[in-house]
């Protein structure tokens, strides 16, 4: 599969600074395009940062304990629309 497009799972693996929120970049703008519900999650807030860089709502960004605890507390639902970027 190219990134982005088809299959339930994709992984996209990169070293720090290799421009990962760059390639991110149109892969959001074209999942928001379609009307998928997007979320990031990330270990450092740093990394947070640079998933709103990229076009993800902040309001959809959490650490990834909270989004874990969140899910699991049903406060939001993933579904086949849904896309979670974690860096």
């Amino acid at each position: 599969y190219r990134l982005g497009t088809g299959g339930r799972l994709t992984a996209f693996v990169a070293a720090a600074g290799a421009g990962k929120t760059t390639a991110l970049q149109p892969l959001v703008a074209e999942w928001t395009r379609e009307g998928r519900t997007l979320y990031g999650t990330a270990l450092a807030s740093r990394q947070s940062d640079d998933l709103a860089d990229a076009g993800i709502p902040q309001r959809n960004i959490r650490p990834i304990s909270v989004f874990l605890e969140t899910a699991a507390k049903g406060e939001f639902k993933l579904d086949a629309r849904s896309v979670v970027v974690v860096d």
